[in-house]
C-alpha cells in the first residue's frame, strides 16, 4: 500500500488549497529595545487579529492510495490516484483519478476522472476537463461543464454550461441550460411535497334486524267451534229476554 498524503501550506493547486483564518491574536514584538512601559504602549491591543496559513491534506501526483480514506472535517486535495472510497465532512478538490465512492461537503472536479457515486451536502462543480462516471446524490447546487455519465439529483439549482454533457436522468428543483449543452435522459422537476389526500372512510352499515318468523295459522276444531257458537247464541237470547 502506497500512501502519499502530505501536508502543504500553499501553492498546491493554483494556490486554492491554502486558506487563511483570523483566529490567533498574538501581539507583535517591538523592533527596538525600550523600557517595559514603552513596549506595552507600542504593542497593539490583544484583540487585534493576525493571519495564518492552514494546512490541507494533499495526495501528490506521483502517489497511489489503495484503500479507503476518512478525512473527517479536513479538506483534501487529490492530485494522484486513489483506489477506494473517500468519506469526510470537509471539501474535496480532485485533479487526479479516483475509483470509488466519494462523500463530502463540497466537491470540485477540476480535471481527471471519478468512477463512483458522489454524495455531497453542499455544492458540486465539474469543470470542462472533468469526467464523472456515477450518480450524484443529495447535492445542494451543481454546475456542470464537463462530462457526467449517471443520474443527477439536485435539491437546488442545476447549471448546464455550454460544454456540459449529461448522459442520465436529471431531478432538480431549478434548471439552467446554456446553448450547446447536451442532455440525454429524462428531466423531472422537484416540487414541494403535496399535502396528503384525505382518507375516504366508508359509512358503517348497521346490521339488519333478524326477520320475524311468520305465525302459522292454526286449524280450528269443528266440534269446538260448534260449542262456542252455541254458547254465544244462548247468551244472546238471554240478553234479549
Amino acid at each position: 500500500m502506497a500512501w502519499g498524503i502530505s501536508k502543504k501550506l500553499k501553492n498546491v493547486v493554483d494556490e486554492e488549497a491554502a486558506y487563511t483564518y483570523e483566529d490567533e491574536r498574538v501581539p507583535n514584538e517591538p523592533q527596538h529595545a525600550a523600557s517595559a512601559q514603552q513596549q506595552t504602549e507600542e504593542r497593539p491591543p490583544v484583540s487585534a487579529p493576525i493571519r495564518r496559513e492552514v494546512e490541507n491534506s494533499v495526495i501528490s501526483k506521483t502517489c497511489v492510495v489503495r484503500g479507503n480514506i476518512d478525512i473527517a472535517e479536513e479538506d483534501l486535495v487529490i492530485l494522484g490516484n486513489v483506489e477506494g472510497d473517500i468519506v469526510g465532512q470537509g471539501d474535496i478538490t480532485l485533479s487526479g483519478n479516483v475509483v470509488g465512492n466519494v462523500s463530502c461537503r463540497n466537491f470540485t472536479l477540476v480535471c481527471g476522472e471519478l468512477r463512483g457515486n458522489l454524495s455531497c451536502t453542499g455544492n458540486a462543480a465539474i469543470y470542462a476537463e472533468g469526467h464523472l462516471l456515477g450518480d450524484v446524490k443529495h447535492a445542494e447546487n451543481v454546475e456542470l461543464s464537463g462530462i457526467l455519465e449517471g443520474n443527477l439529483y439536485v435539491q437546488g439549482l442545476t447549471s448546464l454550461l455550454s460544454s456540459a454533457n449529461l448522459d442520465g436522468n436529471l431531478s432538480t428543483a431549478r434548471l439552467k441550460i446554456e446553448d450547446g449543452a447536451l442532455l440525454s435522459g429524462k428531466v423531472s422537476v422537484i416540487t414541494e411535497e403535496p399535502e396528503p389526500e384525505p382518507v375516504y372512510e366508508a359509512p358503517v352499515e348497521e346490521p339488519a334486524a333478524p326477520p320475524v318468523p311468520a305465525v302459522e295459522a292454526q286449524e280450528t276444531d269443528p266440534a269446538a267451534a260448534a260449542i262456542a257458537s252455541s254458547l254465544l247464541s244462548t247468551a244472546a237470547a238471554s240478553t234479549v229476554k
